[in-house]
């Protein structure tokens, strides 16, 4: 395509092949953006050379989601190799790469290594205080991801506090309905199950999900995905009684919205085979989508990861 269009339509062609890459990704088909940006990375050498700007975003957007699509070990490899690029092409404190620095820390965490996580995300943190401030919408992303690689490093001692500061701070600088408000609380909600208040966690989504079908609409993979946690959490606390009738509606809504073969349809229809099930032992991990939770039978009671 790109050498049919001819040479005065490269960056609008490429751009819109890019954009394309990204919704295949942020509609829950991570392998599908995996493939399309390992295309479009050469493709950009060949057209602008090996530090174009164009070139160093298609690498770590390749790298952003073959972390998502489940090789976090792969991604983080990669947005390490992608630093020196950006510091050269960009400079040390630009916001482009104090994302690459944040990128590189959430794939420390997700790979296993949540000590080198805390430690990146903290270095990073303090460079994000001095340039940006603490209200930044950057650094406000910053001080979420420390306090959840601080869970997976095992140290609580005042994480939830000081994600209720955070909550806190996002809603009056950037709304309710922002973005990252959103991001930000969906990560509290986290923290309170991780911290053994599942109850709390559900009170969290509770007033998530409402902001969230308010601001992006009951259809939105973000606000199914929510409701999906949502039903775990009140599973988790005892309230089983409408916990299948809860997957089945949502069930509908994701085959309606998603597709029967899209893959948060099927964790929603793992979930809901398991709770009909019955099964002894109830159990929770992460999903291959960012936030996305489905149940695991095993031999831990009540574990969360």
């Amino acid at each position: 395509l790109l050498a049919a269009c001819g040479e005065p339509h490269y960056d609008i062609v490429f751009a819109a092949l890019a954009n394309l890459a990204r919704i295949r990704g942020e509609a829950g088909y991570e392998k599908a953006a995996v493939v399309a940006f390992e295309r479009l990375v050469p493709a950009s050498i060949s057209l602008w050379g090996h530090y174009h700007p164009t070139t160093l975003t298609t690498q770590a957007a390749f790298a952003y989601w073959r972390g998502k699509a489940g090789d976090p070990a792969g991604a983080a490899a990669a947005f390490g190799k992608l630093l020196a690029p950006y510091k050269w092409v960009f400079g040390v404190e630009h916001p482009s790469t104090f994302r690459i620095r944040n990128h590189l820390a959430l794939s420390l965490l997700e790979a296993g290594d949540p000590a080198a996580a805390v430690a990146a995300f903290e270095e990073l943190l303090v460079d994000c205080l001095r340039l940006l401030g603490p209200v930044y919408p950057q650094t406000l992303i910053v001080r979420g991801n420390l306090l959840k690689s601080r869970i997976a490093k095992g140290d609580r001692v005042g994480v939830v506090s000081a994600g209720e500061e955070l909550v806190a701070d996002c809603r009056q600088v950037l709304g309710a309905d922002h973005p990252v408000t959103l991001n930000v609380s969906d990560h509290q909600a986290s923290l309170l199950a991780e911290a053994g208040d599942p109850a709390g966690a559900a009170d969290a989504l509770e007033e998530l999900l409402a902001d969230s079908a308010r601001a992006l609409g009951q259809d939105d993979l973000r606000t199914l995905t929510i409701r999906n946690n949502l039903v775990l959490w009140r599973a988790l606390t005892g309230e089983t009684a409408e916990t299948v009738g809860s997957f089945e509606e949502l069930l509908a809504d994701c085959e309606r919205v998603l597709g029967s073969d899209h893959p948060h349809t099927l964790d929603v229809r793992t979930n809901l085979t398991a709770f009909r099930g019955q099964p002894k032992i109830t159990r929770w991990r992460s999903g291959g989508r960012e936030g996305h939770r489905v149940i695991v039978t095993g031999s831990v009671d009540g574990e969360i990861g």
